[in-house]
């Protein structure tokens, strides 16, 4: 914005078309990192896929390069139209990237999720926050105010 000028940065380099993931900034090295991960491939024959959820996506702000780095844990099902947020150590030695929700990808696009993962940097581990592993969303104990 400094420049008002415009770039067109070309996606990760294998040419596929992606969409409906999310994107987030973390404040690593110089110029900074952006992190994209779930959503869609449009891999050009008119079909959509889902993007792997261990298939994480990196972009170096400063300069300009992208790397593929693969997530381990326990990776959340691939999803789309998810919401996500970051949030980092005070020394930022390790980052937290939240997801929650999205839709799923069964015939009919209807599966929703009410679920939240968090992927940790830089271990690139998924961990299920909620529900807790072994339950399910009928078995939560009531609260009241």
């Amino acid at each position: 914005m400094d420049t008002n000028e415009w770039k067109n940065i070309t996606g990760p380099k294998d040419g596929l078309r992606r969409a409906e993931g999310a994107m987030v900034y973390l404040p690593v090295s110089d110029g900074g990192m952006l992190v994209y991960f779930g959503g869609i491939q449009d891999p050009g024959n008119g079909s959509l896929v889902g993007q792997p959820m261990d298939e994480i996506h990196l972009y170096d702000v400063l300069s300009s390069r992208w790397y593929v780095q693969h997530a381990s844990g326990n990776m959340p099902d691939m999803r789309r139209r998810f919401c996500a947020g970051a949030t980092w150590a005070r020394d930022q030695s390790s980052y937290n990237i939240y997801l929650y929700g999205g839709l799923g990808f069964d015939p009919d696009n209807s599966a929703g999720f009410d679920d939240v993962y968090i992927l940790s940097l830089p271990s690139f581990t998924w961990l299920k926050m909620y529900p807790p592993p072994g339950s399910s969303i009928g078995e939560q104990t009531p609260t009241t105010c």
